[in-house]
């Protein structure tokens, strides 16, 4: 017997969300609006199951769609996926698609253009997006409107996993003589001029047509190209990070920030005899202002969070236990249990600029409540080898988390974590998965082997030729691309 989850999905992917303030008068939109100019990099291919770097994945956006897509709390929302079915053993995932989608040539878009487009990601460990299906045994395709993905293992999250581009089972395999034929709301019209130029897709089968009418992929050469011209105005948008804030002027304001899961955090090493005593630990969690190494090593961008799950995404629990910022009672717990006083080592990696400045406050603030407090600045090799041998006290992390939205290496290697992380593979209704969510919550901030920092955010900076209807996810930039208006 199988279950239909509750995402036969409400269709968000129409409603869509802006993360820009300007207001706009609807009337001023019934005719198309002119140019969108974005930027890509030279490649050996346009195929996005091989695509070489970040802008270029993100260019496939303009013409491909996923099955499913992420937003930036974790939900689901459909693209050419209906929903899905989970099997009662978790092991089979039954997918109904879109009816009467067509590709950008005119053919009817099937289940067999997704089966091919799975196996080629499959049988290519190189392709980015080789991860999002490295638990699949096999990929079928039941009829010609339906997937069925058969896994190795349980996987609860593997619905968030299912964003990756369709191309047609024709082209899966082309490289340097690949067409850009997608079924999305633009299509590709030609090359010239070392531009890519797409044109609306009138015959999408989107509800919500396009508001743009062209849109110009500039080939640039590398990122500082970008860079300079985005601020040039040569190009309209770019993504960007904190640690490349400096490149840009001050007056870039325009600002789309989405969740990228990156998440910073300090690992207590149990083995240092010190930390054996709980309060110690808790004198650590309570001395560190969170919100101000926030602030100096991100700029004020960023999440601070006390557990670790991102307070913004849809299985964060307010209610969890934590230690929050609290420096006189951090300062009573040293004095009553540090003895003689405590010396702790923090190690960092010299290539994280962010980490570096994490470093910083952090020895501060365990400086201000009585703890003798070091930072030891190590190349990446050494502080990969003092984490794995133990030689620290405290060290300087972060991971970036899958969509799944946690990672197994955060939660610790306790009879209870593997449990727990078990017990969340099998759950397929979010109410239940939100459960073990909670405990995770509970159980980490419990046991105080990591204390939680905070998680980076993504930026799409805009100019003033753009004006709404921006939603970018750290999968898609350009998600909603259709909802775009421009001057």
């Amino acid at each position: 017997m199988k279950r239909l989850l509750p995402i036969l999905l409400v269709l968000l992917m129409f409603l869509g969300c802006s993360n820009n303030d300007k207001t706009i008068n609807e009337a001023e939109y019934t005719d198309l609006q002119d140019n969108l100019d974005i930027h890509c990099y030279n490649s050996a291919t346009l195929n996005p199951i091989f695509a070489e770097n970040n802008a270029n994945m993100q260019l496939s956006w303009i013409c491909f769609e996923p099955l499913l897509k992420t937003t930036n709390d974790g939900s689901i929302t459909t693209a050419l996926a209906r929903g899905y079915f989970i099997s009662e053993n978790g092991l089979e995932w039954t997918v109904p698609l879109q009816n009467d989608v067509r590709w950008h040539d005119g053919t009817l878009f099937t289940a067999k253009d997704v089966v091919a487009t799975c196996n080629e990601i499959l049988n290519n460990e190189n392709s980015i997006y080789y991860y999002n299906l490295s638990n699949v045994k096999k990929v079928v395709a039941v009829d010609d409107t339906t997937v069925r993905f058969v896994l190795n293992n349980p996987q609860s999250g593997f619905a968030n996993l299912l964003e990756f581009p369709i191309v047609k089972q024709e082209y899966v395999k082309k490289t340097n003589d690949f067409l850009m034929i997608g079924t999305g709301p633009f299509k590709y019209d030609k090359t010239e001029n070392k531009n890519i130029i797409f044109k609306v897709n009138n015959e999408w089968w989107g509800n919500q047509k396009p508001y743009i009418k062209t849109i110009t992929a500039k080939i640039l050469p590398d990122k500082d190209t970008a860079v300079y011209s985005f601020n040039a105005k040569v190009i309209d948008v770019i993504s960007s990070s904190i640690k490349d804030w400096n490149k840009y002027p001050s007056e870039a304001k325009n600002v789309a920030e989405y969740s990228t899961g990156d998440f910073f955090y300090l690992k207590l090493n149990l083995n240092t005899p010190v930390f054996s005593n709980f309060y110690i630990r808790c004198a650590v969690a309570q001395a560190i202002d969170k919100s101000a190494v926030k602030d100096m090593a991100m700029l004020s961008y960023g999440v601070v969070t006390d557990t670790v799950i991102n307070p913004l995404w849809k299985f964060y629990n307010k209610d969890s236990y934590k230690l929050s910022f609290n420096p006189s009672q951090a300062k009573q717990m040293v004095s009553a249990n540090a003895g003689d006083g405590v010396n702790l080592r923090i190690i960092v990696n010299e290539e994280s600029e962010i980490k570096l400045k994490t470093a910083t406050q952090v020895k501060s603030n365990l400086i201000s409540v009585g703890f003798n407090a070091e930072v030891s600045v190590l190349n990446w090799n050494d502080y990969k080898d003092a984490y794995y041998n133990g030689d620290y006290d405290l060290a300087v992390c972060e991971i970036n988390y899958s969509p799944e939205m946690i990672s197994k290496a955060v939660i610790g290697n306790s009879e209870e974590a593997n449990d727990l992380f078990n017990q969340l593979q099998n759950c397929s209704i979010d109410e239940d998965k939100k459960e073990i969510f909670i405990k995770i919550q509970d159980l980490t901030c419990g046991n105080l082997e990591i204390v939680p920092l905070f998680f980076d955010t993504g930026m799409l900076l805009f100019n003033d030729n753009v004006l709404s209807g921006l939603s970018p996810t750290r999968n898609n930039i350009y998600n909603d691309i259709h909802l775009w208006k421009l001057k």
